[in-house]
């Protein structure tokens, strides 16, 4: 993740083809527009713009963020299902159509 020389690794609380949510690195605030690298083993880069930050539920003393996706291409979404389908097998199905 990238952001005025903010560059951090974080894990992802939840992810979907419209965008994730994880607990946020010091700094981080909505409206800001990162740039992200999701699953480094295997890239897919693409962008996001945070749109709410508050108390994380499950992790006392920190936020979490809420991230949109912006710049999805249609490659980026084929890349964003597949990862998710894999992380899901049997509970969900992520087909991208195109």
């Amino acid at each position: 993740m990238g952001k005025d020389n903010l560059d951090a690794e974080v894990d992802a609380v939840d992810v979907s083809l419209s965008g994730l949510r994880i607990i946020a690195p010091r700094d981080v605030a909505a409206g800001d527009v990162l740039s992200l690298v999701l699953n480094p083993a295997d890239p897919i880069r693409t962008t996001g713009i945070v749109v709410a930050c508050r108390p994380a539920y499950d992790v006392r003393g920190r936020r979490e963020a809420h991230i949109a996706f912006t710049k999805m291409t249609s490659g980026v979404q084929k890349q964003l299902g597949r990862l998710i389908g894999a992380a899901y097998p049997a509970e969900v199905d992520v087909t991208v159509d195109g």
